[in-house]
């Protein structure tokens, strides 16, 4: 119950909030309904809050029914966003690009949830590992990272260049202090090493689950 109240309660709907705001402004879209999103607020916060109380009070005895609703939550946010990318005019660039890895991180934690809530996993240590994993370096972490790449270059921006700068001196553009291709080889190393530490948990696999770590640093590092 701490986990999941901390995960979905706390930073998945901060993320869902922030991005119906975010991902509409860097990809230049807009929502021209608000019906999805807010069937995916509903459906989450009755999913989370009927899997807290089970699993407090009831011993999950409910936990398939609370799955399949916080999935189905999911599955309106994930609806959402396909909109907003489908009505972009601006191309994918390493932070969006970073959120559809976190798209496709949030369906793969969701569906190993659901495996798990159903018995088609193992309940066990290994198992357990691999959806934290999934959530935290699948969904949230790209999803941060993502937003990062467009706020802390406009923050610099800003902070140099709205003070400092006097014509006739030319102005730089936010592109031109940050390297997008440095990005995207950091995203090339970081989306492997999610799946490949999940796979490692799963299939209780050390090599993956030392080829995912250093991916992981190297992303880091770039």
């Amino acid at each position: 119950a701490h986990i999941h109240l901390a995960l979905i309660g706390w930073v998945s709907l901060s993320i869902i909030g922030v991005s119906y705001r975010l991902v509409a402004m860097f990809s230049l879209s807009h929502l021209d309904s608000k019906t999805p999103g807010r069937l995916a607020l509903a459906l989450i916060n009755a999913g989370l809050l009927g899997l807290a109380i089970d699993a407090l009070f009831f011993g999950h005895h409910q936990l398939r029914l609370w799955a399949c609703i916080l999935s189905a939550g999911y599955l309106a946010y994930a609806f959402q966003m396909r909109r907003l990318f489908k009505e972009r005019t601006r191309k994918i660039d390493p932070a969006l690009a970073y959120t559809l890895a976190a798209l496709a991180g949030g369906f793969v934690w969701a569906c190993l949830g659901v495996s798990l809530a159903f018995g088609w996993l193992p309940d066990e240590t290994e198992t357990r590992a691999a959806y934290i994993f999934c959530a935290l370096l699948g969904w949230v972490t790209p999803f941060i990272l993502g937003q990062i790449h467009k706020i802390i270059p406009f923050l610099v921006w800003l902070h140099i260049y709205s003070k400092e700068w006097k014509p006739p001196t030319p102005l730089p553009k936010i592109a031109d202090i940050t390297s997008e291709r440095l990005a995207w080889a950091e995203l090339a190393a970081f989306v492997p090493s999610v799946y490949a530490g999940v796979a490692g948990f799963l299939l209780q696999s050390y090599p993956l689950l030392r080829l995912s770590s250093v991916l992981l640093l190297a992303a880091a590092t770039l």
